[in-house]
Protein backbone atom coordinates (compact mmCIF):
# COMPACT_ATOMS: atom_id res chain seq x y z
CA UNK A 1 0.00 0.00 0.00
CA UNK A 2 3.11 2.76 1.36
CA UNK A 3 4.86 1.57 -2.31
CA UNK A 4 1.23 2.60 -4.63
CA UNK A 5 1.22 5.67 -2.47
CA UNK A 6 5.12 6.29 -3.34
CA UNK A 7 4.56 5.99 -7.27
CA UNK A 8 3.70 9.08 -8.19
CA UNK A 9 6.43 10.66 -6.47
CA UNK A 10 9.52 8.09 -7.92
CA UNK A 11 10.81 10.37 -10.84
CA UNK A 12 11.26 12.73 -7.72
CA UNK A 13 13.21 9.95 -5.76
CA UNK A 14 15.33 8.91 -8.56
CA UNK A 15 18.58 9.59 -9.68
CA UNK A 16 18.60 12.43 -12.36
CA UNK A 17 18.22 11.00 -15.99
CA UNK A 18 21.66 12.44 -17.46
CA UNK A 19 24.37 10.88 -16.88
CA UNK A 20 24.85 8.27 -13.99
CA UNK A 21 24.85 8.64 -9.98
CA UNK A 22 27.01 5.16 -9.01
CA UNK A 23 29.86 3.38 -10.09
CA UNK A 24 27.11 0.62 -10.61
CA UNK A 25 27.18 -1.09 -14.03
CA UNK A 26 23.93 -1.09 -15.77
CA UNK A 27 24.51 -2.74 -18.98
CA UNK A 28 21.98 -3.45 -21.65
CA UNK A 29 21.91 -5.77 -24.49
CA UNK A 30 19.72 -4.32 -27.96
CA UNK A 31 19.38 -6.25 -30.77
CA UNK A 32 19.39 -4.73 -34.33
CA UNK A 33 15.36 -5.36 -34.83
CA UNK A 34 14.53 -3.03 -32.02
CA UNK A 35 17.21 -0.06 -33.63
CA UNK A 36 14.69 1.87 -35.31
CA UNK A 37 12.07 2.32 -32.10
CA UNK A 38 14.98 2.51 -29.60
CA UNK A 39 14.56 6.21 -27.72
CA UNK A 40 17.90 6.60 -27.11
CA UNK A 41 18.10 9.41 -24.63
CA UNK A 42 15.64 7.53 -22.19
CA UNK A 43 17.84 4.11 -22.49
CA UNK A 44 21.17 6.17 -21.93
CA UNK A 45 19.62 8.09 -19.32
CA UNK A 46 19.91 4.59 -16.54
CA UNK A 47 22.09 2.28 -18.83
CA UNK A 48 26.06 3.15 -18.43
CA UNK A 49 26.70 0.20 -20.74
CA UNK A 50 25.01 -0.37 -24.38
CA UNK A 51 25.79 -3.58 -26.17
CA UNK A 52 24.24 -3.54 -30.05
CA UNK A 53 23.57 -7.32 -30.66
CA UNK A 54 25.46 -8.79 -32.33
CA UNK A 55 27.94 -9.79 -35.21
CA UNK A 56 29.63 -13.33 -36.32
CA UNK A 57 32.61 -14.56 -36.44
CA UNK A 58 33.44 -16.76 -39.21
CA UNK A 59 35.58 -20.11 -38.55
CA UNK A 60 38.45 -18.26 -40.26
CA UNK A 61 38.44 -15.31 -37.95
CA UNK A 62 36.55 -12.73 -39.96
CA UNK A 63 34.07 -10.53 -38.99
CA UNK A 64 30.21 -11.51 -40.32
CA UNK A 65 26.95 -9.86 -40.47
CA UNK A 66 27.89 -6.73 -40.71
CA UNK A 67 24.73 -5.12 -41.71
CA UNK A 68 23.51 -5.71 -38.40
CA UNK A 69 25.79 -2.94 -37.54
CA UNK A 70 23.34 0.31 -36.85
CA UNK A 71 22.57 3.04 -40.04
CA UNK A 72 25.07 5.91 -39.48
CA UNK A 73 21.87 8.07 -38.65
CA UNK A 74 20.87 6.02 -35.72
CA UNK A 75 24.61 5.47 -34.99
CA UNK A 76 25.07 8.89 -34.65
CA UNK A 77 21.97 9.68 -32.45
CA UNK A 78 22.82 7.08 -30.01
CA UNK A 79 26.48 8.23 -29.75
CA UNK A 80 25.24 11.94 -29.15
CA UNK A 81 22.96 10.37 -26.57
CA UNK A 82 25.32 7.62 -24.60
CA UNK A 83 28.16 11.06 -24.54
CA UNK A 84 25.31 13.36 -22.95
CA UNK A 85 25.05 10.63 -20.24
CA UNK A 86 28.47 9.37 -20.25
CA UNK A 87 27.39 6.04 -21.26
CA UNK A 88 29.58 3.67 -23.29
CA UNK A 89 28.23 2.19 -26.44
CA UNK A 90 29.71 -1.77 -27.11
CA UNK A 91 29.14 -4.41 -30.19
CA UNK A 92 28.58 -7.78 -29.30
CA UNK A 93 29.89 -10.52 -31.39
CA UNK A 94 28.12 -13.99 -30.69
CA UNK A 95 24.92 -14.73 -29.02
CA UNK A 96 22.37 -18.01 -28.91
CA UNK A 97 23.08 -19.39 -32.94
CA UNK A 98 25.53 -16.79 -33.68
CA UNK A 99 28.39 -18.29 -32.07
CA UNK A 100 29.45 -21.26 -34.81
CA UNK A 101 32.73 -19.56 -35.51
CA UNK A 102 34.31 -19.06 -32.32
CA UNK A 103 35.89 -22.56 -31.98
CA UNK A 104 37.39 -23.08 -34.83
CA UNK A 105 39.14 -18.68 -34.50
CA UNK A 106 40.22 -19.53 -31.07
CA UNK A 107 42.15 -22.22 -31.29
CA UNK A 108 44.47 -21.04 -34.18
CA UNK A 109 47.05 -18.16 -33.02
CA UNK A 110 46.47 -16.93 -36.79
CA UNK A 111 42.78 -17.03 -36.87
CA UNK A 112 42.92 -15.22 -33.48
CA UNK A 113 44.90 -12.36 -34.54
CA UNK A 114 42.82 -11.61 -37.62
CA UNK A 115 39.51 -11.22 -35.11
CA UNK A 116 41.54 -9.04 -32.67
CA UNK A 117 43.09 -7.23 -35.46
CA UNK A 118 39.10 -7.02 -36.97
CA UNK A 119 37.28 -6.13 -33.62
CA UNK A 120 39.99 -3.07 -33.20
CA UNK A 121 39.11 -1.54 -36.02
CA UNK A 122 35.50 -2.04 -35.88
CA UNK A 123 36.18 0.20 -32.83
CA UNK A 124 38.08 2.99 -34.05
CA UNK A 125 36.03 3.18 -38.11
CA UNK A 126 32.38 3.00 -35.45
CA UNK A 127 33.65 4.70 -32.41
CA UNK A 128 32.65 2.14 -30.41
CA UNK A 129 34.08 1.89 -26.68
CA UNK A 130 34.41 -1.39 -26.22
CA UNK A 131 33.52 -5.33 -27.23
CA UNK A 132 31.20 -8.01 -25.78
CA UNK A 133 31.87 -11.70 -26.20
CA UNK A 134 29.06 -13.78 -26.18
CA UNK A 135 29.94 -17.50 -26.72
CA UNK A 136 27.21 -19.70 -26.49
CA UNK A 137 28.77 -22.10 -25.14
CA UNK A 138 32.32 -23.17 -25.45
CA UNK A 139 32.91 -26.87 -25.69
CA UNK A 140 28.87 -27.11 -26.04
CA UNK A 141 26.69 -28.03 -28.98
CA UNK A 142 23.15 -27.59 -28.69
CA UNK A 143 21.32 -30.81 -28.73
CA UNK A 144 24.57 -32.51 -27.38
CA UNK A 145 25.45 -30.72 -24.34
CA UNK A 146 28.65 -30.49 -23.50
CA UNK A 147 31.78 -32.51 -25.86
CA UNK A 148 34.42 -34.29 -24.20
CA UNK A 149 37.23 -32.58 -21.17
CA UNK A 150 39.53 -32.30 -23.97
CA UNK A 151 37.43 -30.39 -26.41
CA UNK A 152 35.72 -28.03 -23.63
CA UNK A 153 39.46 -27.34 -22.66
CA UNK A 154 40.72 -26.44 -25.98
CA UNK A 155 37.66 -24.10 -26.17
CA UNK A 156 38.70 -22.61 -23.00
CA UNK A 157 42.03 -22.26 -23.27
CA UNK A 158 41.71 -20.70 -26.93
CA UNK A 159 39.04 -18.02 -25.08
CA UNK A 160 41.51 -17.08 -22.69
CA UNK A 161 44.23 -16.44 -25.31
CA UNK A 162 41.60 -14.60 -27.13
CA UNK A 163 40.05 -12.25 -24.18
CA UNK A 164 43.74 -11.62 -22.73
CA UNK A 165 44.89 -10.54 -26.62
CA UNK A 166 41.91 -8.55 -27.21
CA UNK A 167 42.36 -6.73 -23.80
CA UNK A 168 45.63 -5.71 -24.85
CA UNK A 169 44.60 -4.16 -27.97
CA UNK A 170 42.09 -2.02 -26.37
CA UNK A 171 43.16 -1.52 -23.01
CA UNK A 172 45.57 1.55 -24.80
CA UNK A 173 43.32 3.33 -25.74
CA UNK A 174 40.63 3.25 -22.99
CA UNK A 175 38.34 0.55 -24.64
CA UNK A 176 36.43 -2.30 -22.14
CA UNK A 177 36.28 -6.11 -22.91
CA UNK A 178 32.78 -7.74 -21.55
CA UNK A 179 31.78 -11.26 -21.75
CA UNK A 180 28.27 -13.64 -21.25
CA UNK A 181 27.46 -16.84 -20.01
CA UNK A 182 25.10 -19.20 -18.54
CA UNK A 183 25.51 -19.75 -14.59
CA UNK A 184 25.42 -23.36 -14.67
CA UNK A 185 27.71 -23.66 -12.07
CA UNK A 186 30.18 -25.57 -14.82
CA UNK A 187 31.47 -22.28 -16.86
CA UNK A 188 32.41 -20.39 -13.92
CA UNK A 189 35.67 -22.23 -12.80
CA UNK A 190 36.25 -22.88 -16.51
CA UNK A 191 36.50 -18.77 -16.44
CA UNK A 192 38.29 -17.71 -13.70
CA UNK A 193 41.35 -16.70 -15.87
CA UNK A 194 39.88 -14.40 -17.90
CA UNK A 195 38.16 -12.19 -14.80
CA UNK A 196 41.63 -10.18 -15.17
CA UNK A 197 40.81 -8.78 -18.82
CA UNK A 198 37.72 -7.84 -18.50
CA UNK A 199 35.57 -5.22 -17.34
CA UNK A 200 32.31 -7.37 -16.48
CA UNK A 201 31.09 -11.08 -16.87
CA UNK A 202 27.40 -11.54 -17.15
CA UNK A 203 25.32 -13.93 -15.67
CA UNK A 204 22.64 -15.24 -18.48
CA UNK A 205 20.68 -16.17 -15.09
CA UNK A 206 16.54 -17.16 -16.77
CA UNK A 207 15.92 -19.22 -19.24
CA UNK A 208 15.53 -22.01 -16.44
CA UNK A 209 12.57 -24.40 -16.56
CA UNK A 210 8.98 -23.35 -14.73
CA UNK A 211 9.66 -19.77 -13.26
CA UNK A 212 12.28 -18.46 -15.25
CA UNK A 213 14.55 -15.83 -13.40
CA UNK A 214 13.74 -16.11 -9.74
CA UNK A 215 15.59 -13.78 -7.17
CA UNK A 216 17.34 -17.12 -5.65
CA UNK A 217 18.47 -18.65 -9.44
CA UNK A 218 19.60 -14.93 -10.13
CA UNK A 219 21.74 -14.64 -6.81
CA UNK A 220 23.10 -17.83 -6.69
CA UNK A 221 26.07 -17.55 -8.96
CA UNK A 222 27.26 -14.73 -7.50
CA UNK A 223 29.57 -16.42 -5.44
CA UNK A 224 31.60 -18.19 -7.78
CA UNK A 225 33.19 -16.20 -9.72
CA UNK A 226 34.98 -12.35 -8.30
CA UNK A 227 31.94 -10.46 -7.04
CA UNK A 228 33.13 -7.19 -8.58
CA UNK A 229 32.76 -8.57 -12.14
CA UNK A 230 29.96 -9.74 -12.14
CA UNK A 231 26.50 -8.33 -13.61
CA UNK A 232 23.32 -9.99 -12.88
CA UNK A 233 21.09 -10.32 -15.83
CA UNK A 234 17.60 -8.93 -15.55
CA UNK A 235 14.86 -10.15 -18.08
CA UNK A 236 12.77 -8.32 -19.43
CA UNK A 237 10.61 -10.94 -20.79
CA UNK A 238 8.14 -13.19 -19.33
CA UNK A 239 8.18 -17.13 -20.24
CA UNK A 240 4.73 -19.32 -19.57
CA UNK A 241 5.48 -21.97 -16.66
CA UNK A 242 4.58 -24.75 -18.43
CA UNK A 243 4.98 -23.87 -22.43
CA UNK A 244 8.53 -21.84 -22.35
CA UNK A 245 6.83 -19.76 -24.61
CA UNK A 246 7.85 -16.32 -24.46
CA UNK A 247 6.35 -12.75 -24.10
CA UNK A 248 7.96 -9.19 -24.03
CA UNK A 249 7.38 -7.05 -20.92
CA UNK A 250 6.20 -4.39 -23.21
CA UNK A 251 3.81 -6.77 -24.65
CA UNK A 252 2.70 -7.76 -20.70
CA UNK A 253 2.29 -4.38 -19.43
CA UNK A 254 0.43 -3.10 -22.38
CA UNK A 255 -2.05 -6.19 -21.73
CA UNK A 256 -2.95 -4.63 -18.43
CA UNK A 257 -4.57 -8.37 -17.47
CA UNK A 258 -2.77 -8.57 -14.27
CA UNK A 259 -6.11 -7.36 -12.46
CA UNK A 260 -6.18 -5.71 -8.96
CA UNK A 261 -2.45 -5.98 -8.14
CA UNK A 262 -1.43 -3.67 -10.69
CA UNK A 263 2.15 -4.43 -11.99
CA UNK A 264 3.59 -5.58 -9.12
CA UNK A 265 2.92 -8.98 -10.20
CA UNK A 266 5.54 -11.75 -11.39
CA UNK A 267 2.86 -14.22 -12.73
CA UNK A 268 0.09 -13.20 -15.46
CA UNK A 269 -2.41 -16.06 -17.10
CA UNK A 270 0.54 -18.15 -16.82
CA UNK A 271 3.50 -16.30 -17.54
CA UNK A 272 6.21 -15.43 -14.90
CA UNK A 273 8.25 -12.49 -15.68
CA UNK A 274 10.12 -9.83 -13.74
CA UNK A 275 8.05 -7.21 -12.32
CA UNK A 276 8.54 -3.51 -11.27
CA UNK A 277 9.56 -4.89 -7.43
CA UNK A 278 11.50 -7.36 -8.40
CA UNK A 279 14.01 -5.63 -11.31
CA UNK A 280 14.02 -3.17 -8.34
CA UNK A 281 14.82 -5.78 -5.57
CA UNK A 282 17.84 -7.38 -7.47
CA UNK A 283 19.04 -4.24 -8.97
CA UNK A 284 19.54 -3.38 -4.74
CA UNK A 285 20.34 -7.26 -3.93
CA UNK A 286 23.18 -6.55 -6.81
CA UNK A 287 24.48 -3.64 -5.23
CA UNK A 288 24.15 -4.82 -1.57
CA UNK A 289 26.65 -8.14 -2.78
CA UNK A 290 29.44 -5.85 -4.04
CA UNK A 291 28.75 -6.65 -7.49
CA UNK A 292 29.68 -5.17 -10.89
CA UNK A 293 25.90 -4.31 -11.57
CA UNK A 294 22.89 -5.85 -13.40
CA UNK A 295 22.67 -6.65 -17.44
CA UNK A 296 19.30 -6.73 -19.35
CA UNK A 297 18.03 -8.80 -21.78
CA UNK A 298 17.16 -7.03 -23.83
CA UNK A 299 16.43 -3.00 -23.29
CA UNK A 300 13.80 -3.43 -26.71
CA UNK A 301 11.34 -5.38 -24.67
CA UNK A 302 10.81 -2.21 -21.94
CA UNK A 303 7.70 -0.12 -22.71
CA UNK A 304 8.64 3.38 -24.71
CA UNK A 305 8.24 6.00 -21.59
CA UNK A 306 7.74 8.43 -24.75
CA UNK A 307 7.76 8.74 -28.48
CA UNK A 308 10.44 8.83 -30.91
CA UNK A 309 11.06 10.04 -34.58
CA UNK A 310 13.26 8.07 -36.43
CA UNK A 311 13.25 8.99 -40.17
CA UNK A 312 9.78 9.62 -41.08
CA UNK A 313 8.29 7.09 -38.46
CA UNK A 314 7.40 7.83 -35.22
CA UNK A 315 7.46 5.47 -32.55
CA UNK A 316 4.97 5.99 -30.11
CA UNK A 317 4.91 5.51 -26.20
CA UNK A 318 4.14 2.03 -25.02
CA UNK A 319 3.94 2.41 -21.01
CA UNK A 320 0.47 2.74 -20.11
CA UNK A 321 1.52 5.32 -17.14
CA UNK A 322 4.86 6.64 -18.81
CA UNK A 323 8.22 6.41 -16.79
CA UNK A 324 6.26 4.72 -13.81
CA UNK A 325 5.80 1.45 -16.02
CA UNK A 326 8.93 1.29 -17.22
CA UNK A 327 11.32 -1.55 -16.13
CA UNK A 328 14.10 1.32 -16.61
CA UNK A 329 12.68 3.49 -14.17
CA UNK A 330 12.65 0.30 -11.52
CA UNK A 331 16.30 -0.53 -12.34
CA UNK A 332 16.63 3.02 -10.81
CA UNK A 333 14.28 2.99 -7.96
CA UNK A 334 16.49 0.09 -7.05
CA UNK A 335 19.82 2.05 -7.56
CA UNK A 336 18.00 4.75 -5.17
CA UNK A 337 16.57 2.94 -2.49
CA UNK A 338 20.16 1.47 -1.30
CA UNK A 339 21.96 5.33 -1.68
CA UNK A 340 18.85 6.04 1.06
CA UNK A 341 19.23 3.53 3.18
CA UNK A 342 23.45 4.64 3.06
CA UNK A 343 22.88 8.35 3.53
CA UNK A 344 20.56 7.93 6.48
CA UNK A 345 23.52 5.80 8.33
Amino acid sequence: MVLRVLLPLLPLLLPPASGHASDMMVAAYLPEWRYEGAHWKDICATVTHLIFFSLEVTREGELAALDRLPRGELLHEARAAADASRTKLLMCVGGNGRSDGFSSTVRSDKKRARFVSALVALCEKSNFDGIDLNWEYPGFQFGRGYLSQAEVDKDYAGLHKLIAELHAALAASGKVVTLAYYPDGRQEPLLAKAAPYVDAMHMMSYDQPGRHSTEEFAMGGARLLPANKLTVGLPFYGRHVQSGDWKSYEDIVQARDWGVEGPHVDEVRGYYFNGQDLIARKTEQARKLGLRGVMIWEVGQDCRMHPVTHGTKTHPTTCPEGEKSSLLTAIRRGMATLDNDRDEL
